[in-house]
């Protein structure tokens, strides 16, 4: 059986908890008064304080059944030809196995080639170097394909949906893939960039998915009790939001970031459903 918390809107959030919680709106309501209050300082509001009432909340009520699974958003402008694949793989084997993406490149002349756990970048048949400290952009790349200490080949989405498109990376990968972007740049072939947009879409992918596969970006190590408190936390701050403000002035800059292991690939049983974005929709 799946235990979760439903992270989609407002009112799936609170639903959520008032069931995981066996909760009355006035005690949601009667928290936020406390939390607010004591975290209170005149000019600021402690956030320290704040989650601690909010944590202690938590751990008096956390039902014996722990959370099992989370849901995790993923938004990727994915090539025409993917567009109903549900499983999301790691940069590596996107670039090293025989992928939409990979043919892609390589019509372009650019293939990426393992050394041990670290990617080559090929272009024209050529090896490129990526110490070219003239061009920002070689940072970006050494760490995206292993040249660094830190490896990120990971899939990665978000934990809430609810305002989703408000987030700045939303906005940003409306246009090009971060990686699509960059690599065009410092191979100086626009047409990389420009062929891609021309030829995909862009979507934001659900999936549900267990608790113990996903990493929380804010703690690497976190364990699986404290994942569930963490999560619990974050949907009751944004939904202290909606108390708080107005809807127009609640943003997503707070939106924790999830993703997998990087040898890790999100398998097509955790796919729920999939939603195209359009401009509009981005605010």
């Amino acid at each position: 059986m799946k235990i979760l918390i439903d992270t989609y809107s407002k009112h799936d959030m609170e639903r959520s908890l008032f069931e995981y919680f066996e909760l009355r709106k006035e005690e949601l309501l009667d928290l936020f008064f406390e939390a607010d209050e004591k975290s209170n300082k005149g000019s600021f509001t402690d956030g320290q304080i704040f989650n601690d009432v909010i944590n202690s909340f938590i751990e008096a009520r956390m039902n014996y059944d722990e959370l099992t699974h989370v849901l995790f958003f993923h938004l990727g402008r994915r090539l025409n030809d993917t567009c109903h694949d549900s499983p999301g793989l790691n940069l590596y084997e996107l670039l090293t196995k025989p992928t939409t993406m990979s043919l892609f490149l390589k019509h372009h002349g650019v293939v990426f080639e393992p050394d041990g756990s670290k990617l080559n970048l090929l272009y024209k048949d050529k090896v490129i170097s990526l110490d070219d400290n003239y061009k920002h952009e070689s940072s970006y790349l050494r760490w995206r394909l292993g040249h660094t200490k830190r490896i990120d080949f990971c899939f990665n989405g978000f934990m809430l949906k609810d305002q989703i498109y408000k987030n700045s990376y939303a906005r940003e990968l409306a246009a090009v893939p971060e990686f699509i972007n960059v690599l065009s740049n410092y191979l100086g072939d626009i047409n990389i960039g420009n062929d891609y947009i021309k030829n995909s879409e862009y979507f934001c992918f659900e999936y549900c998915v267990p608790i113990e596969k996903i990493i929380f970006d804010s703690d690497d190590y976190m364990a699986i009790n404290n994942k569930s408190l963490y999560l619990i936390n974050r949907v009751l701050n944004r939904l202290h939001d909606y108390y708080a403000y107005e809807e127009r002035y609640i943003f997503d800059h707070d939106n924790p970031i999830l993703r997998l292991r990087d040898d890790d690939i999100m398998e097509h049983e955790y796919f729920v459903t999939k939603e195209k974005i359009s401009h509009s929709m981005l605010k």
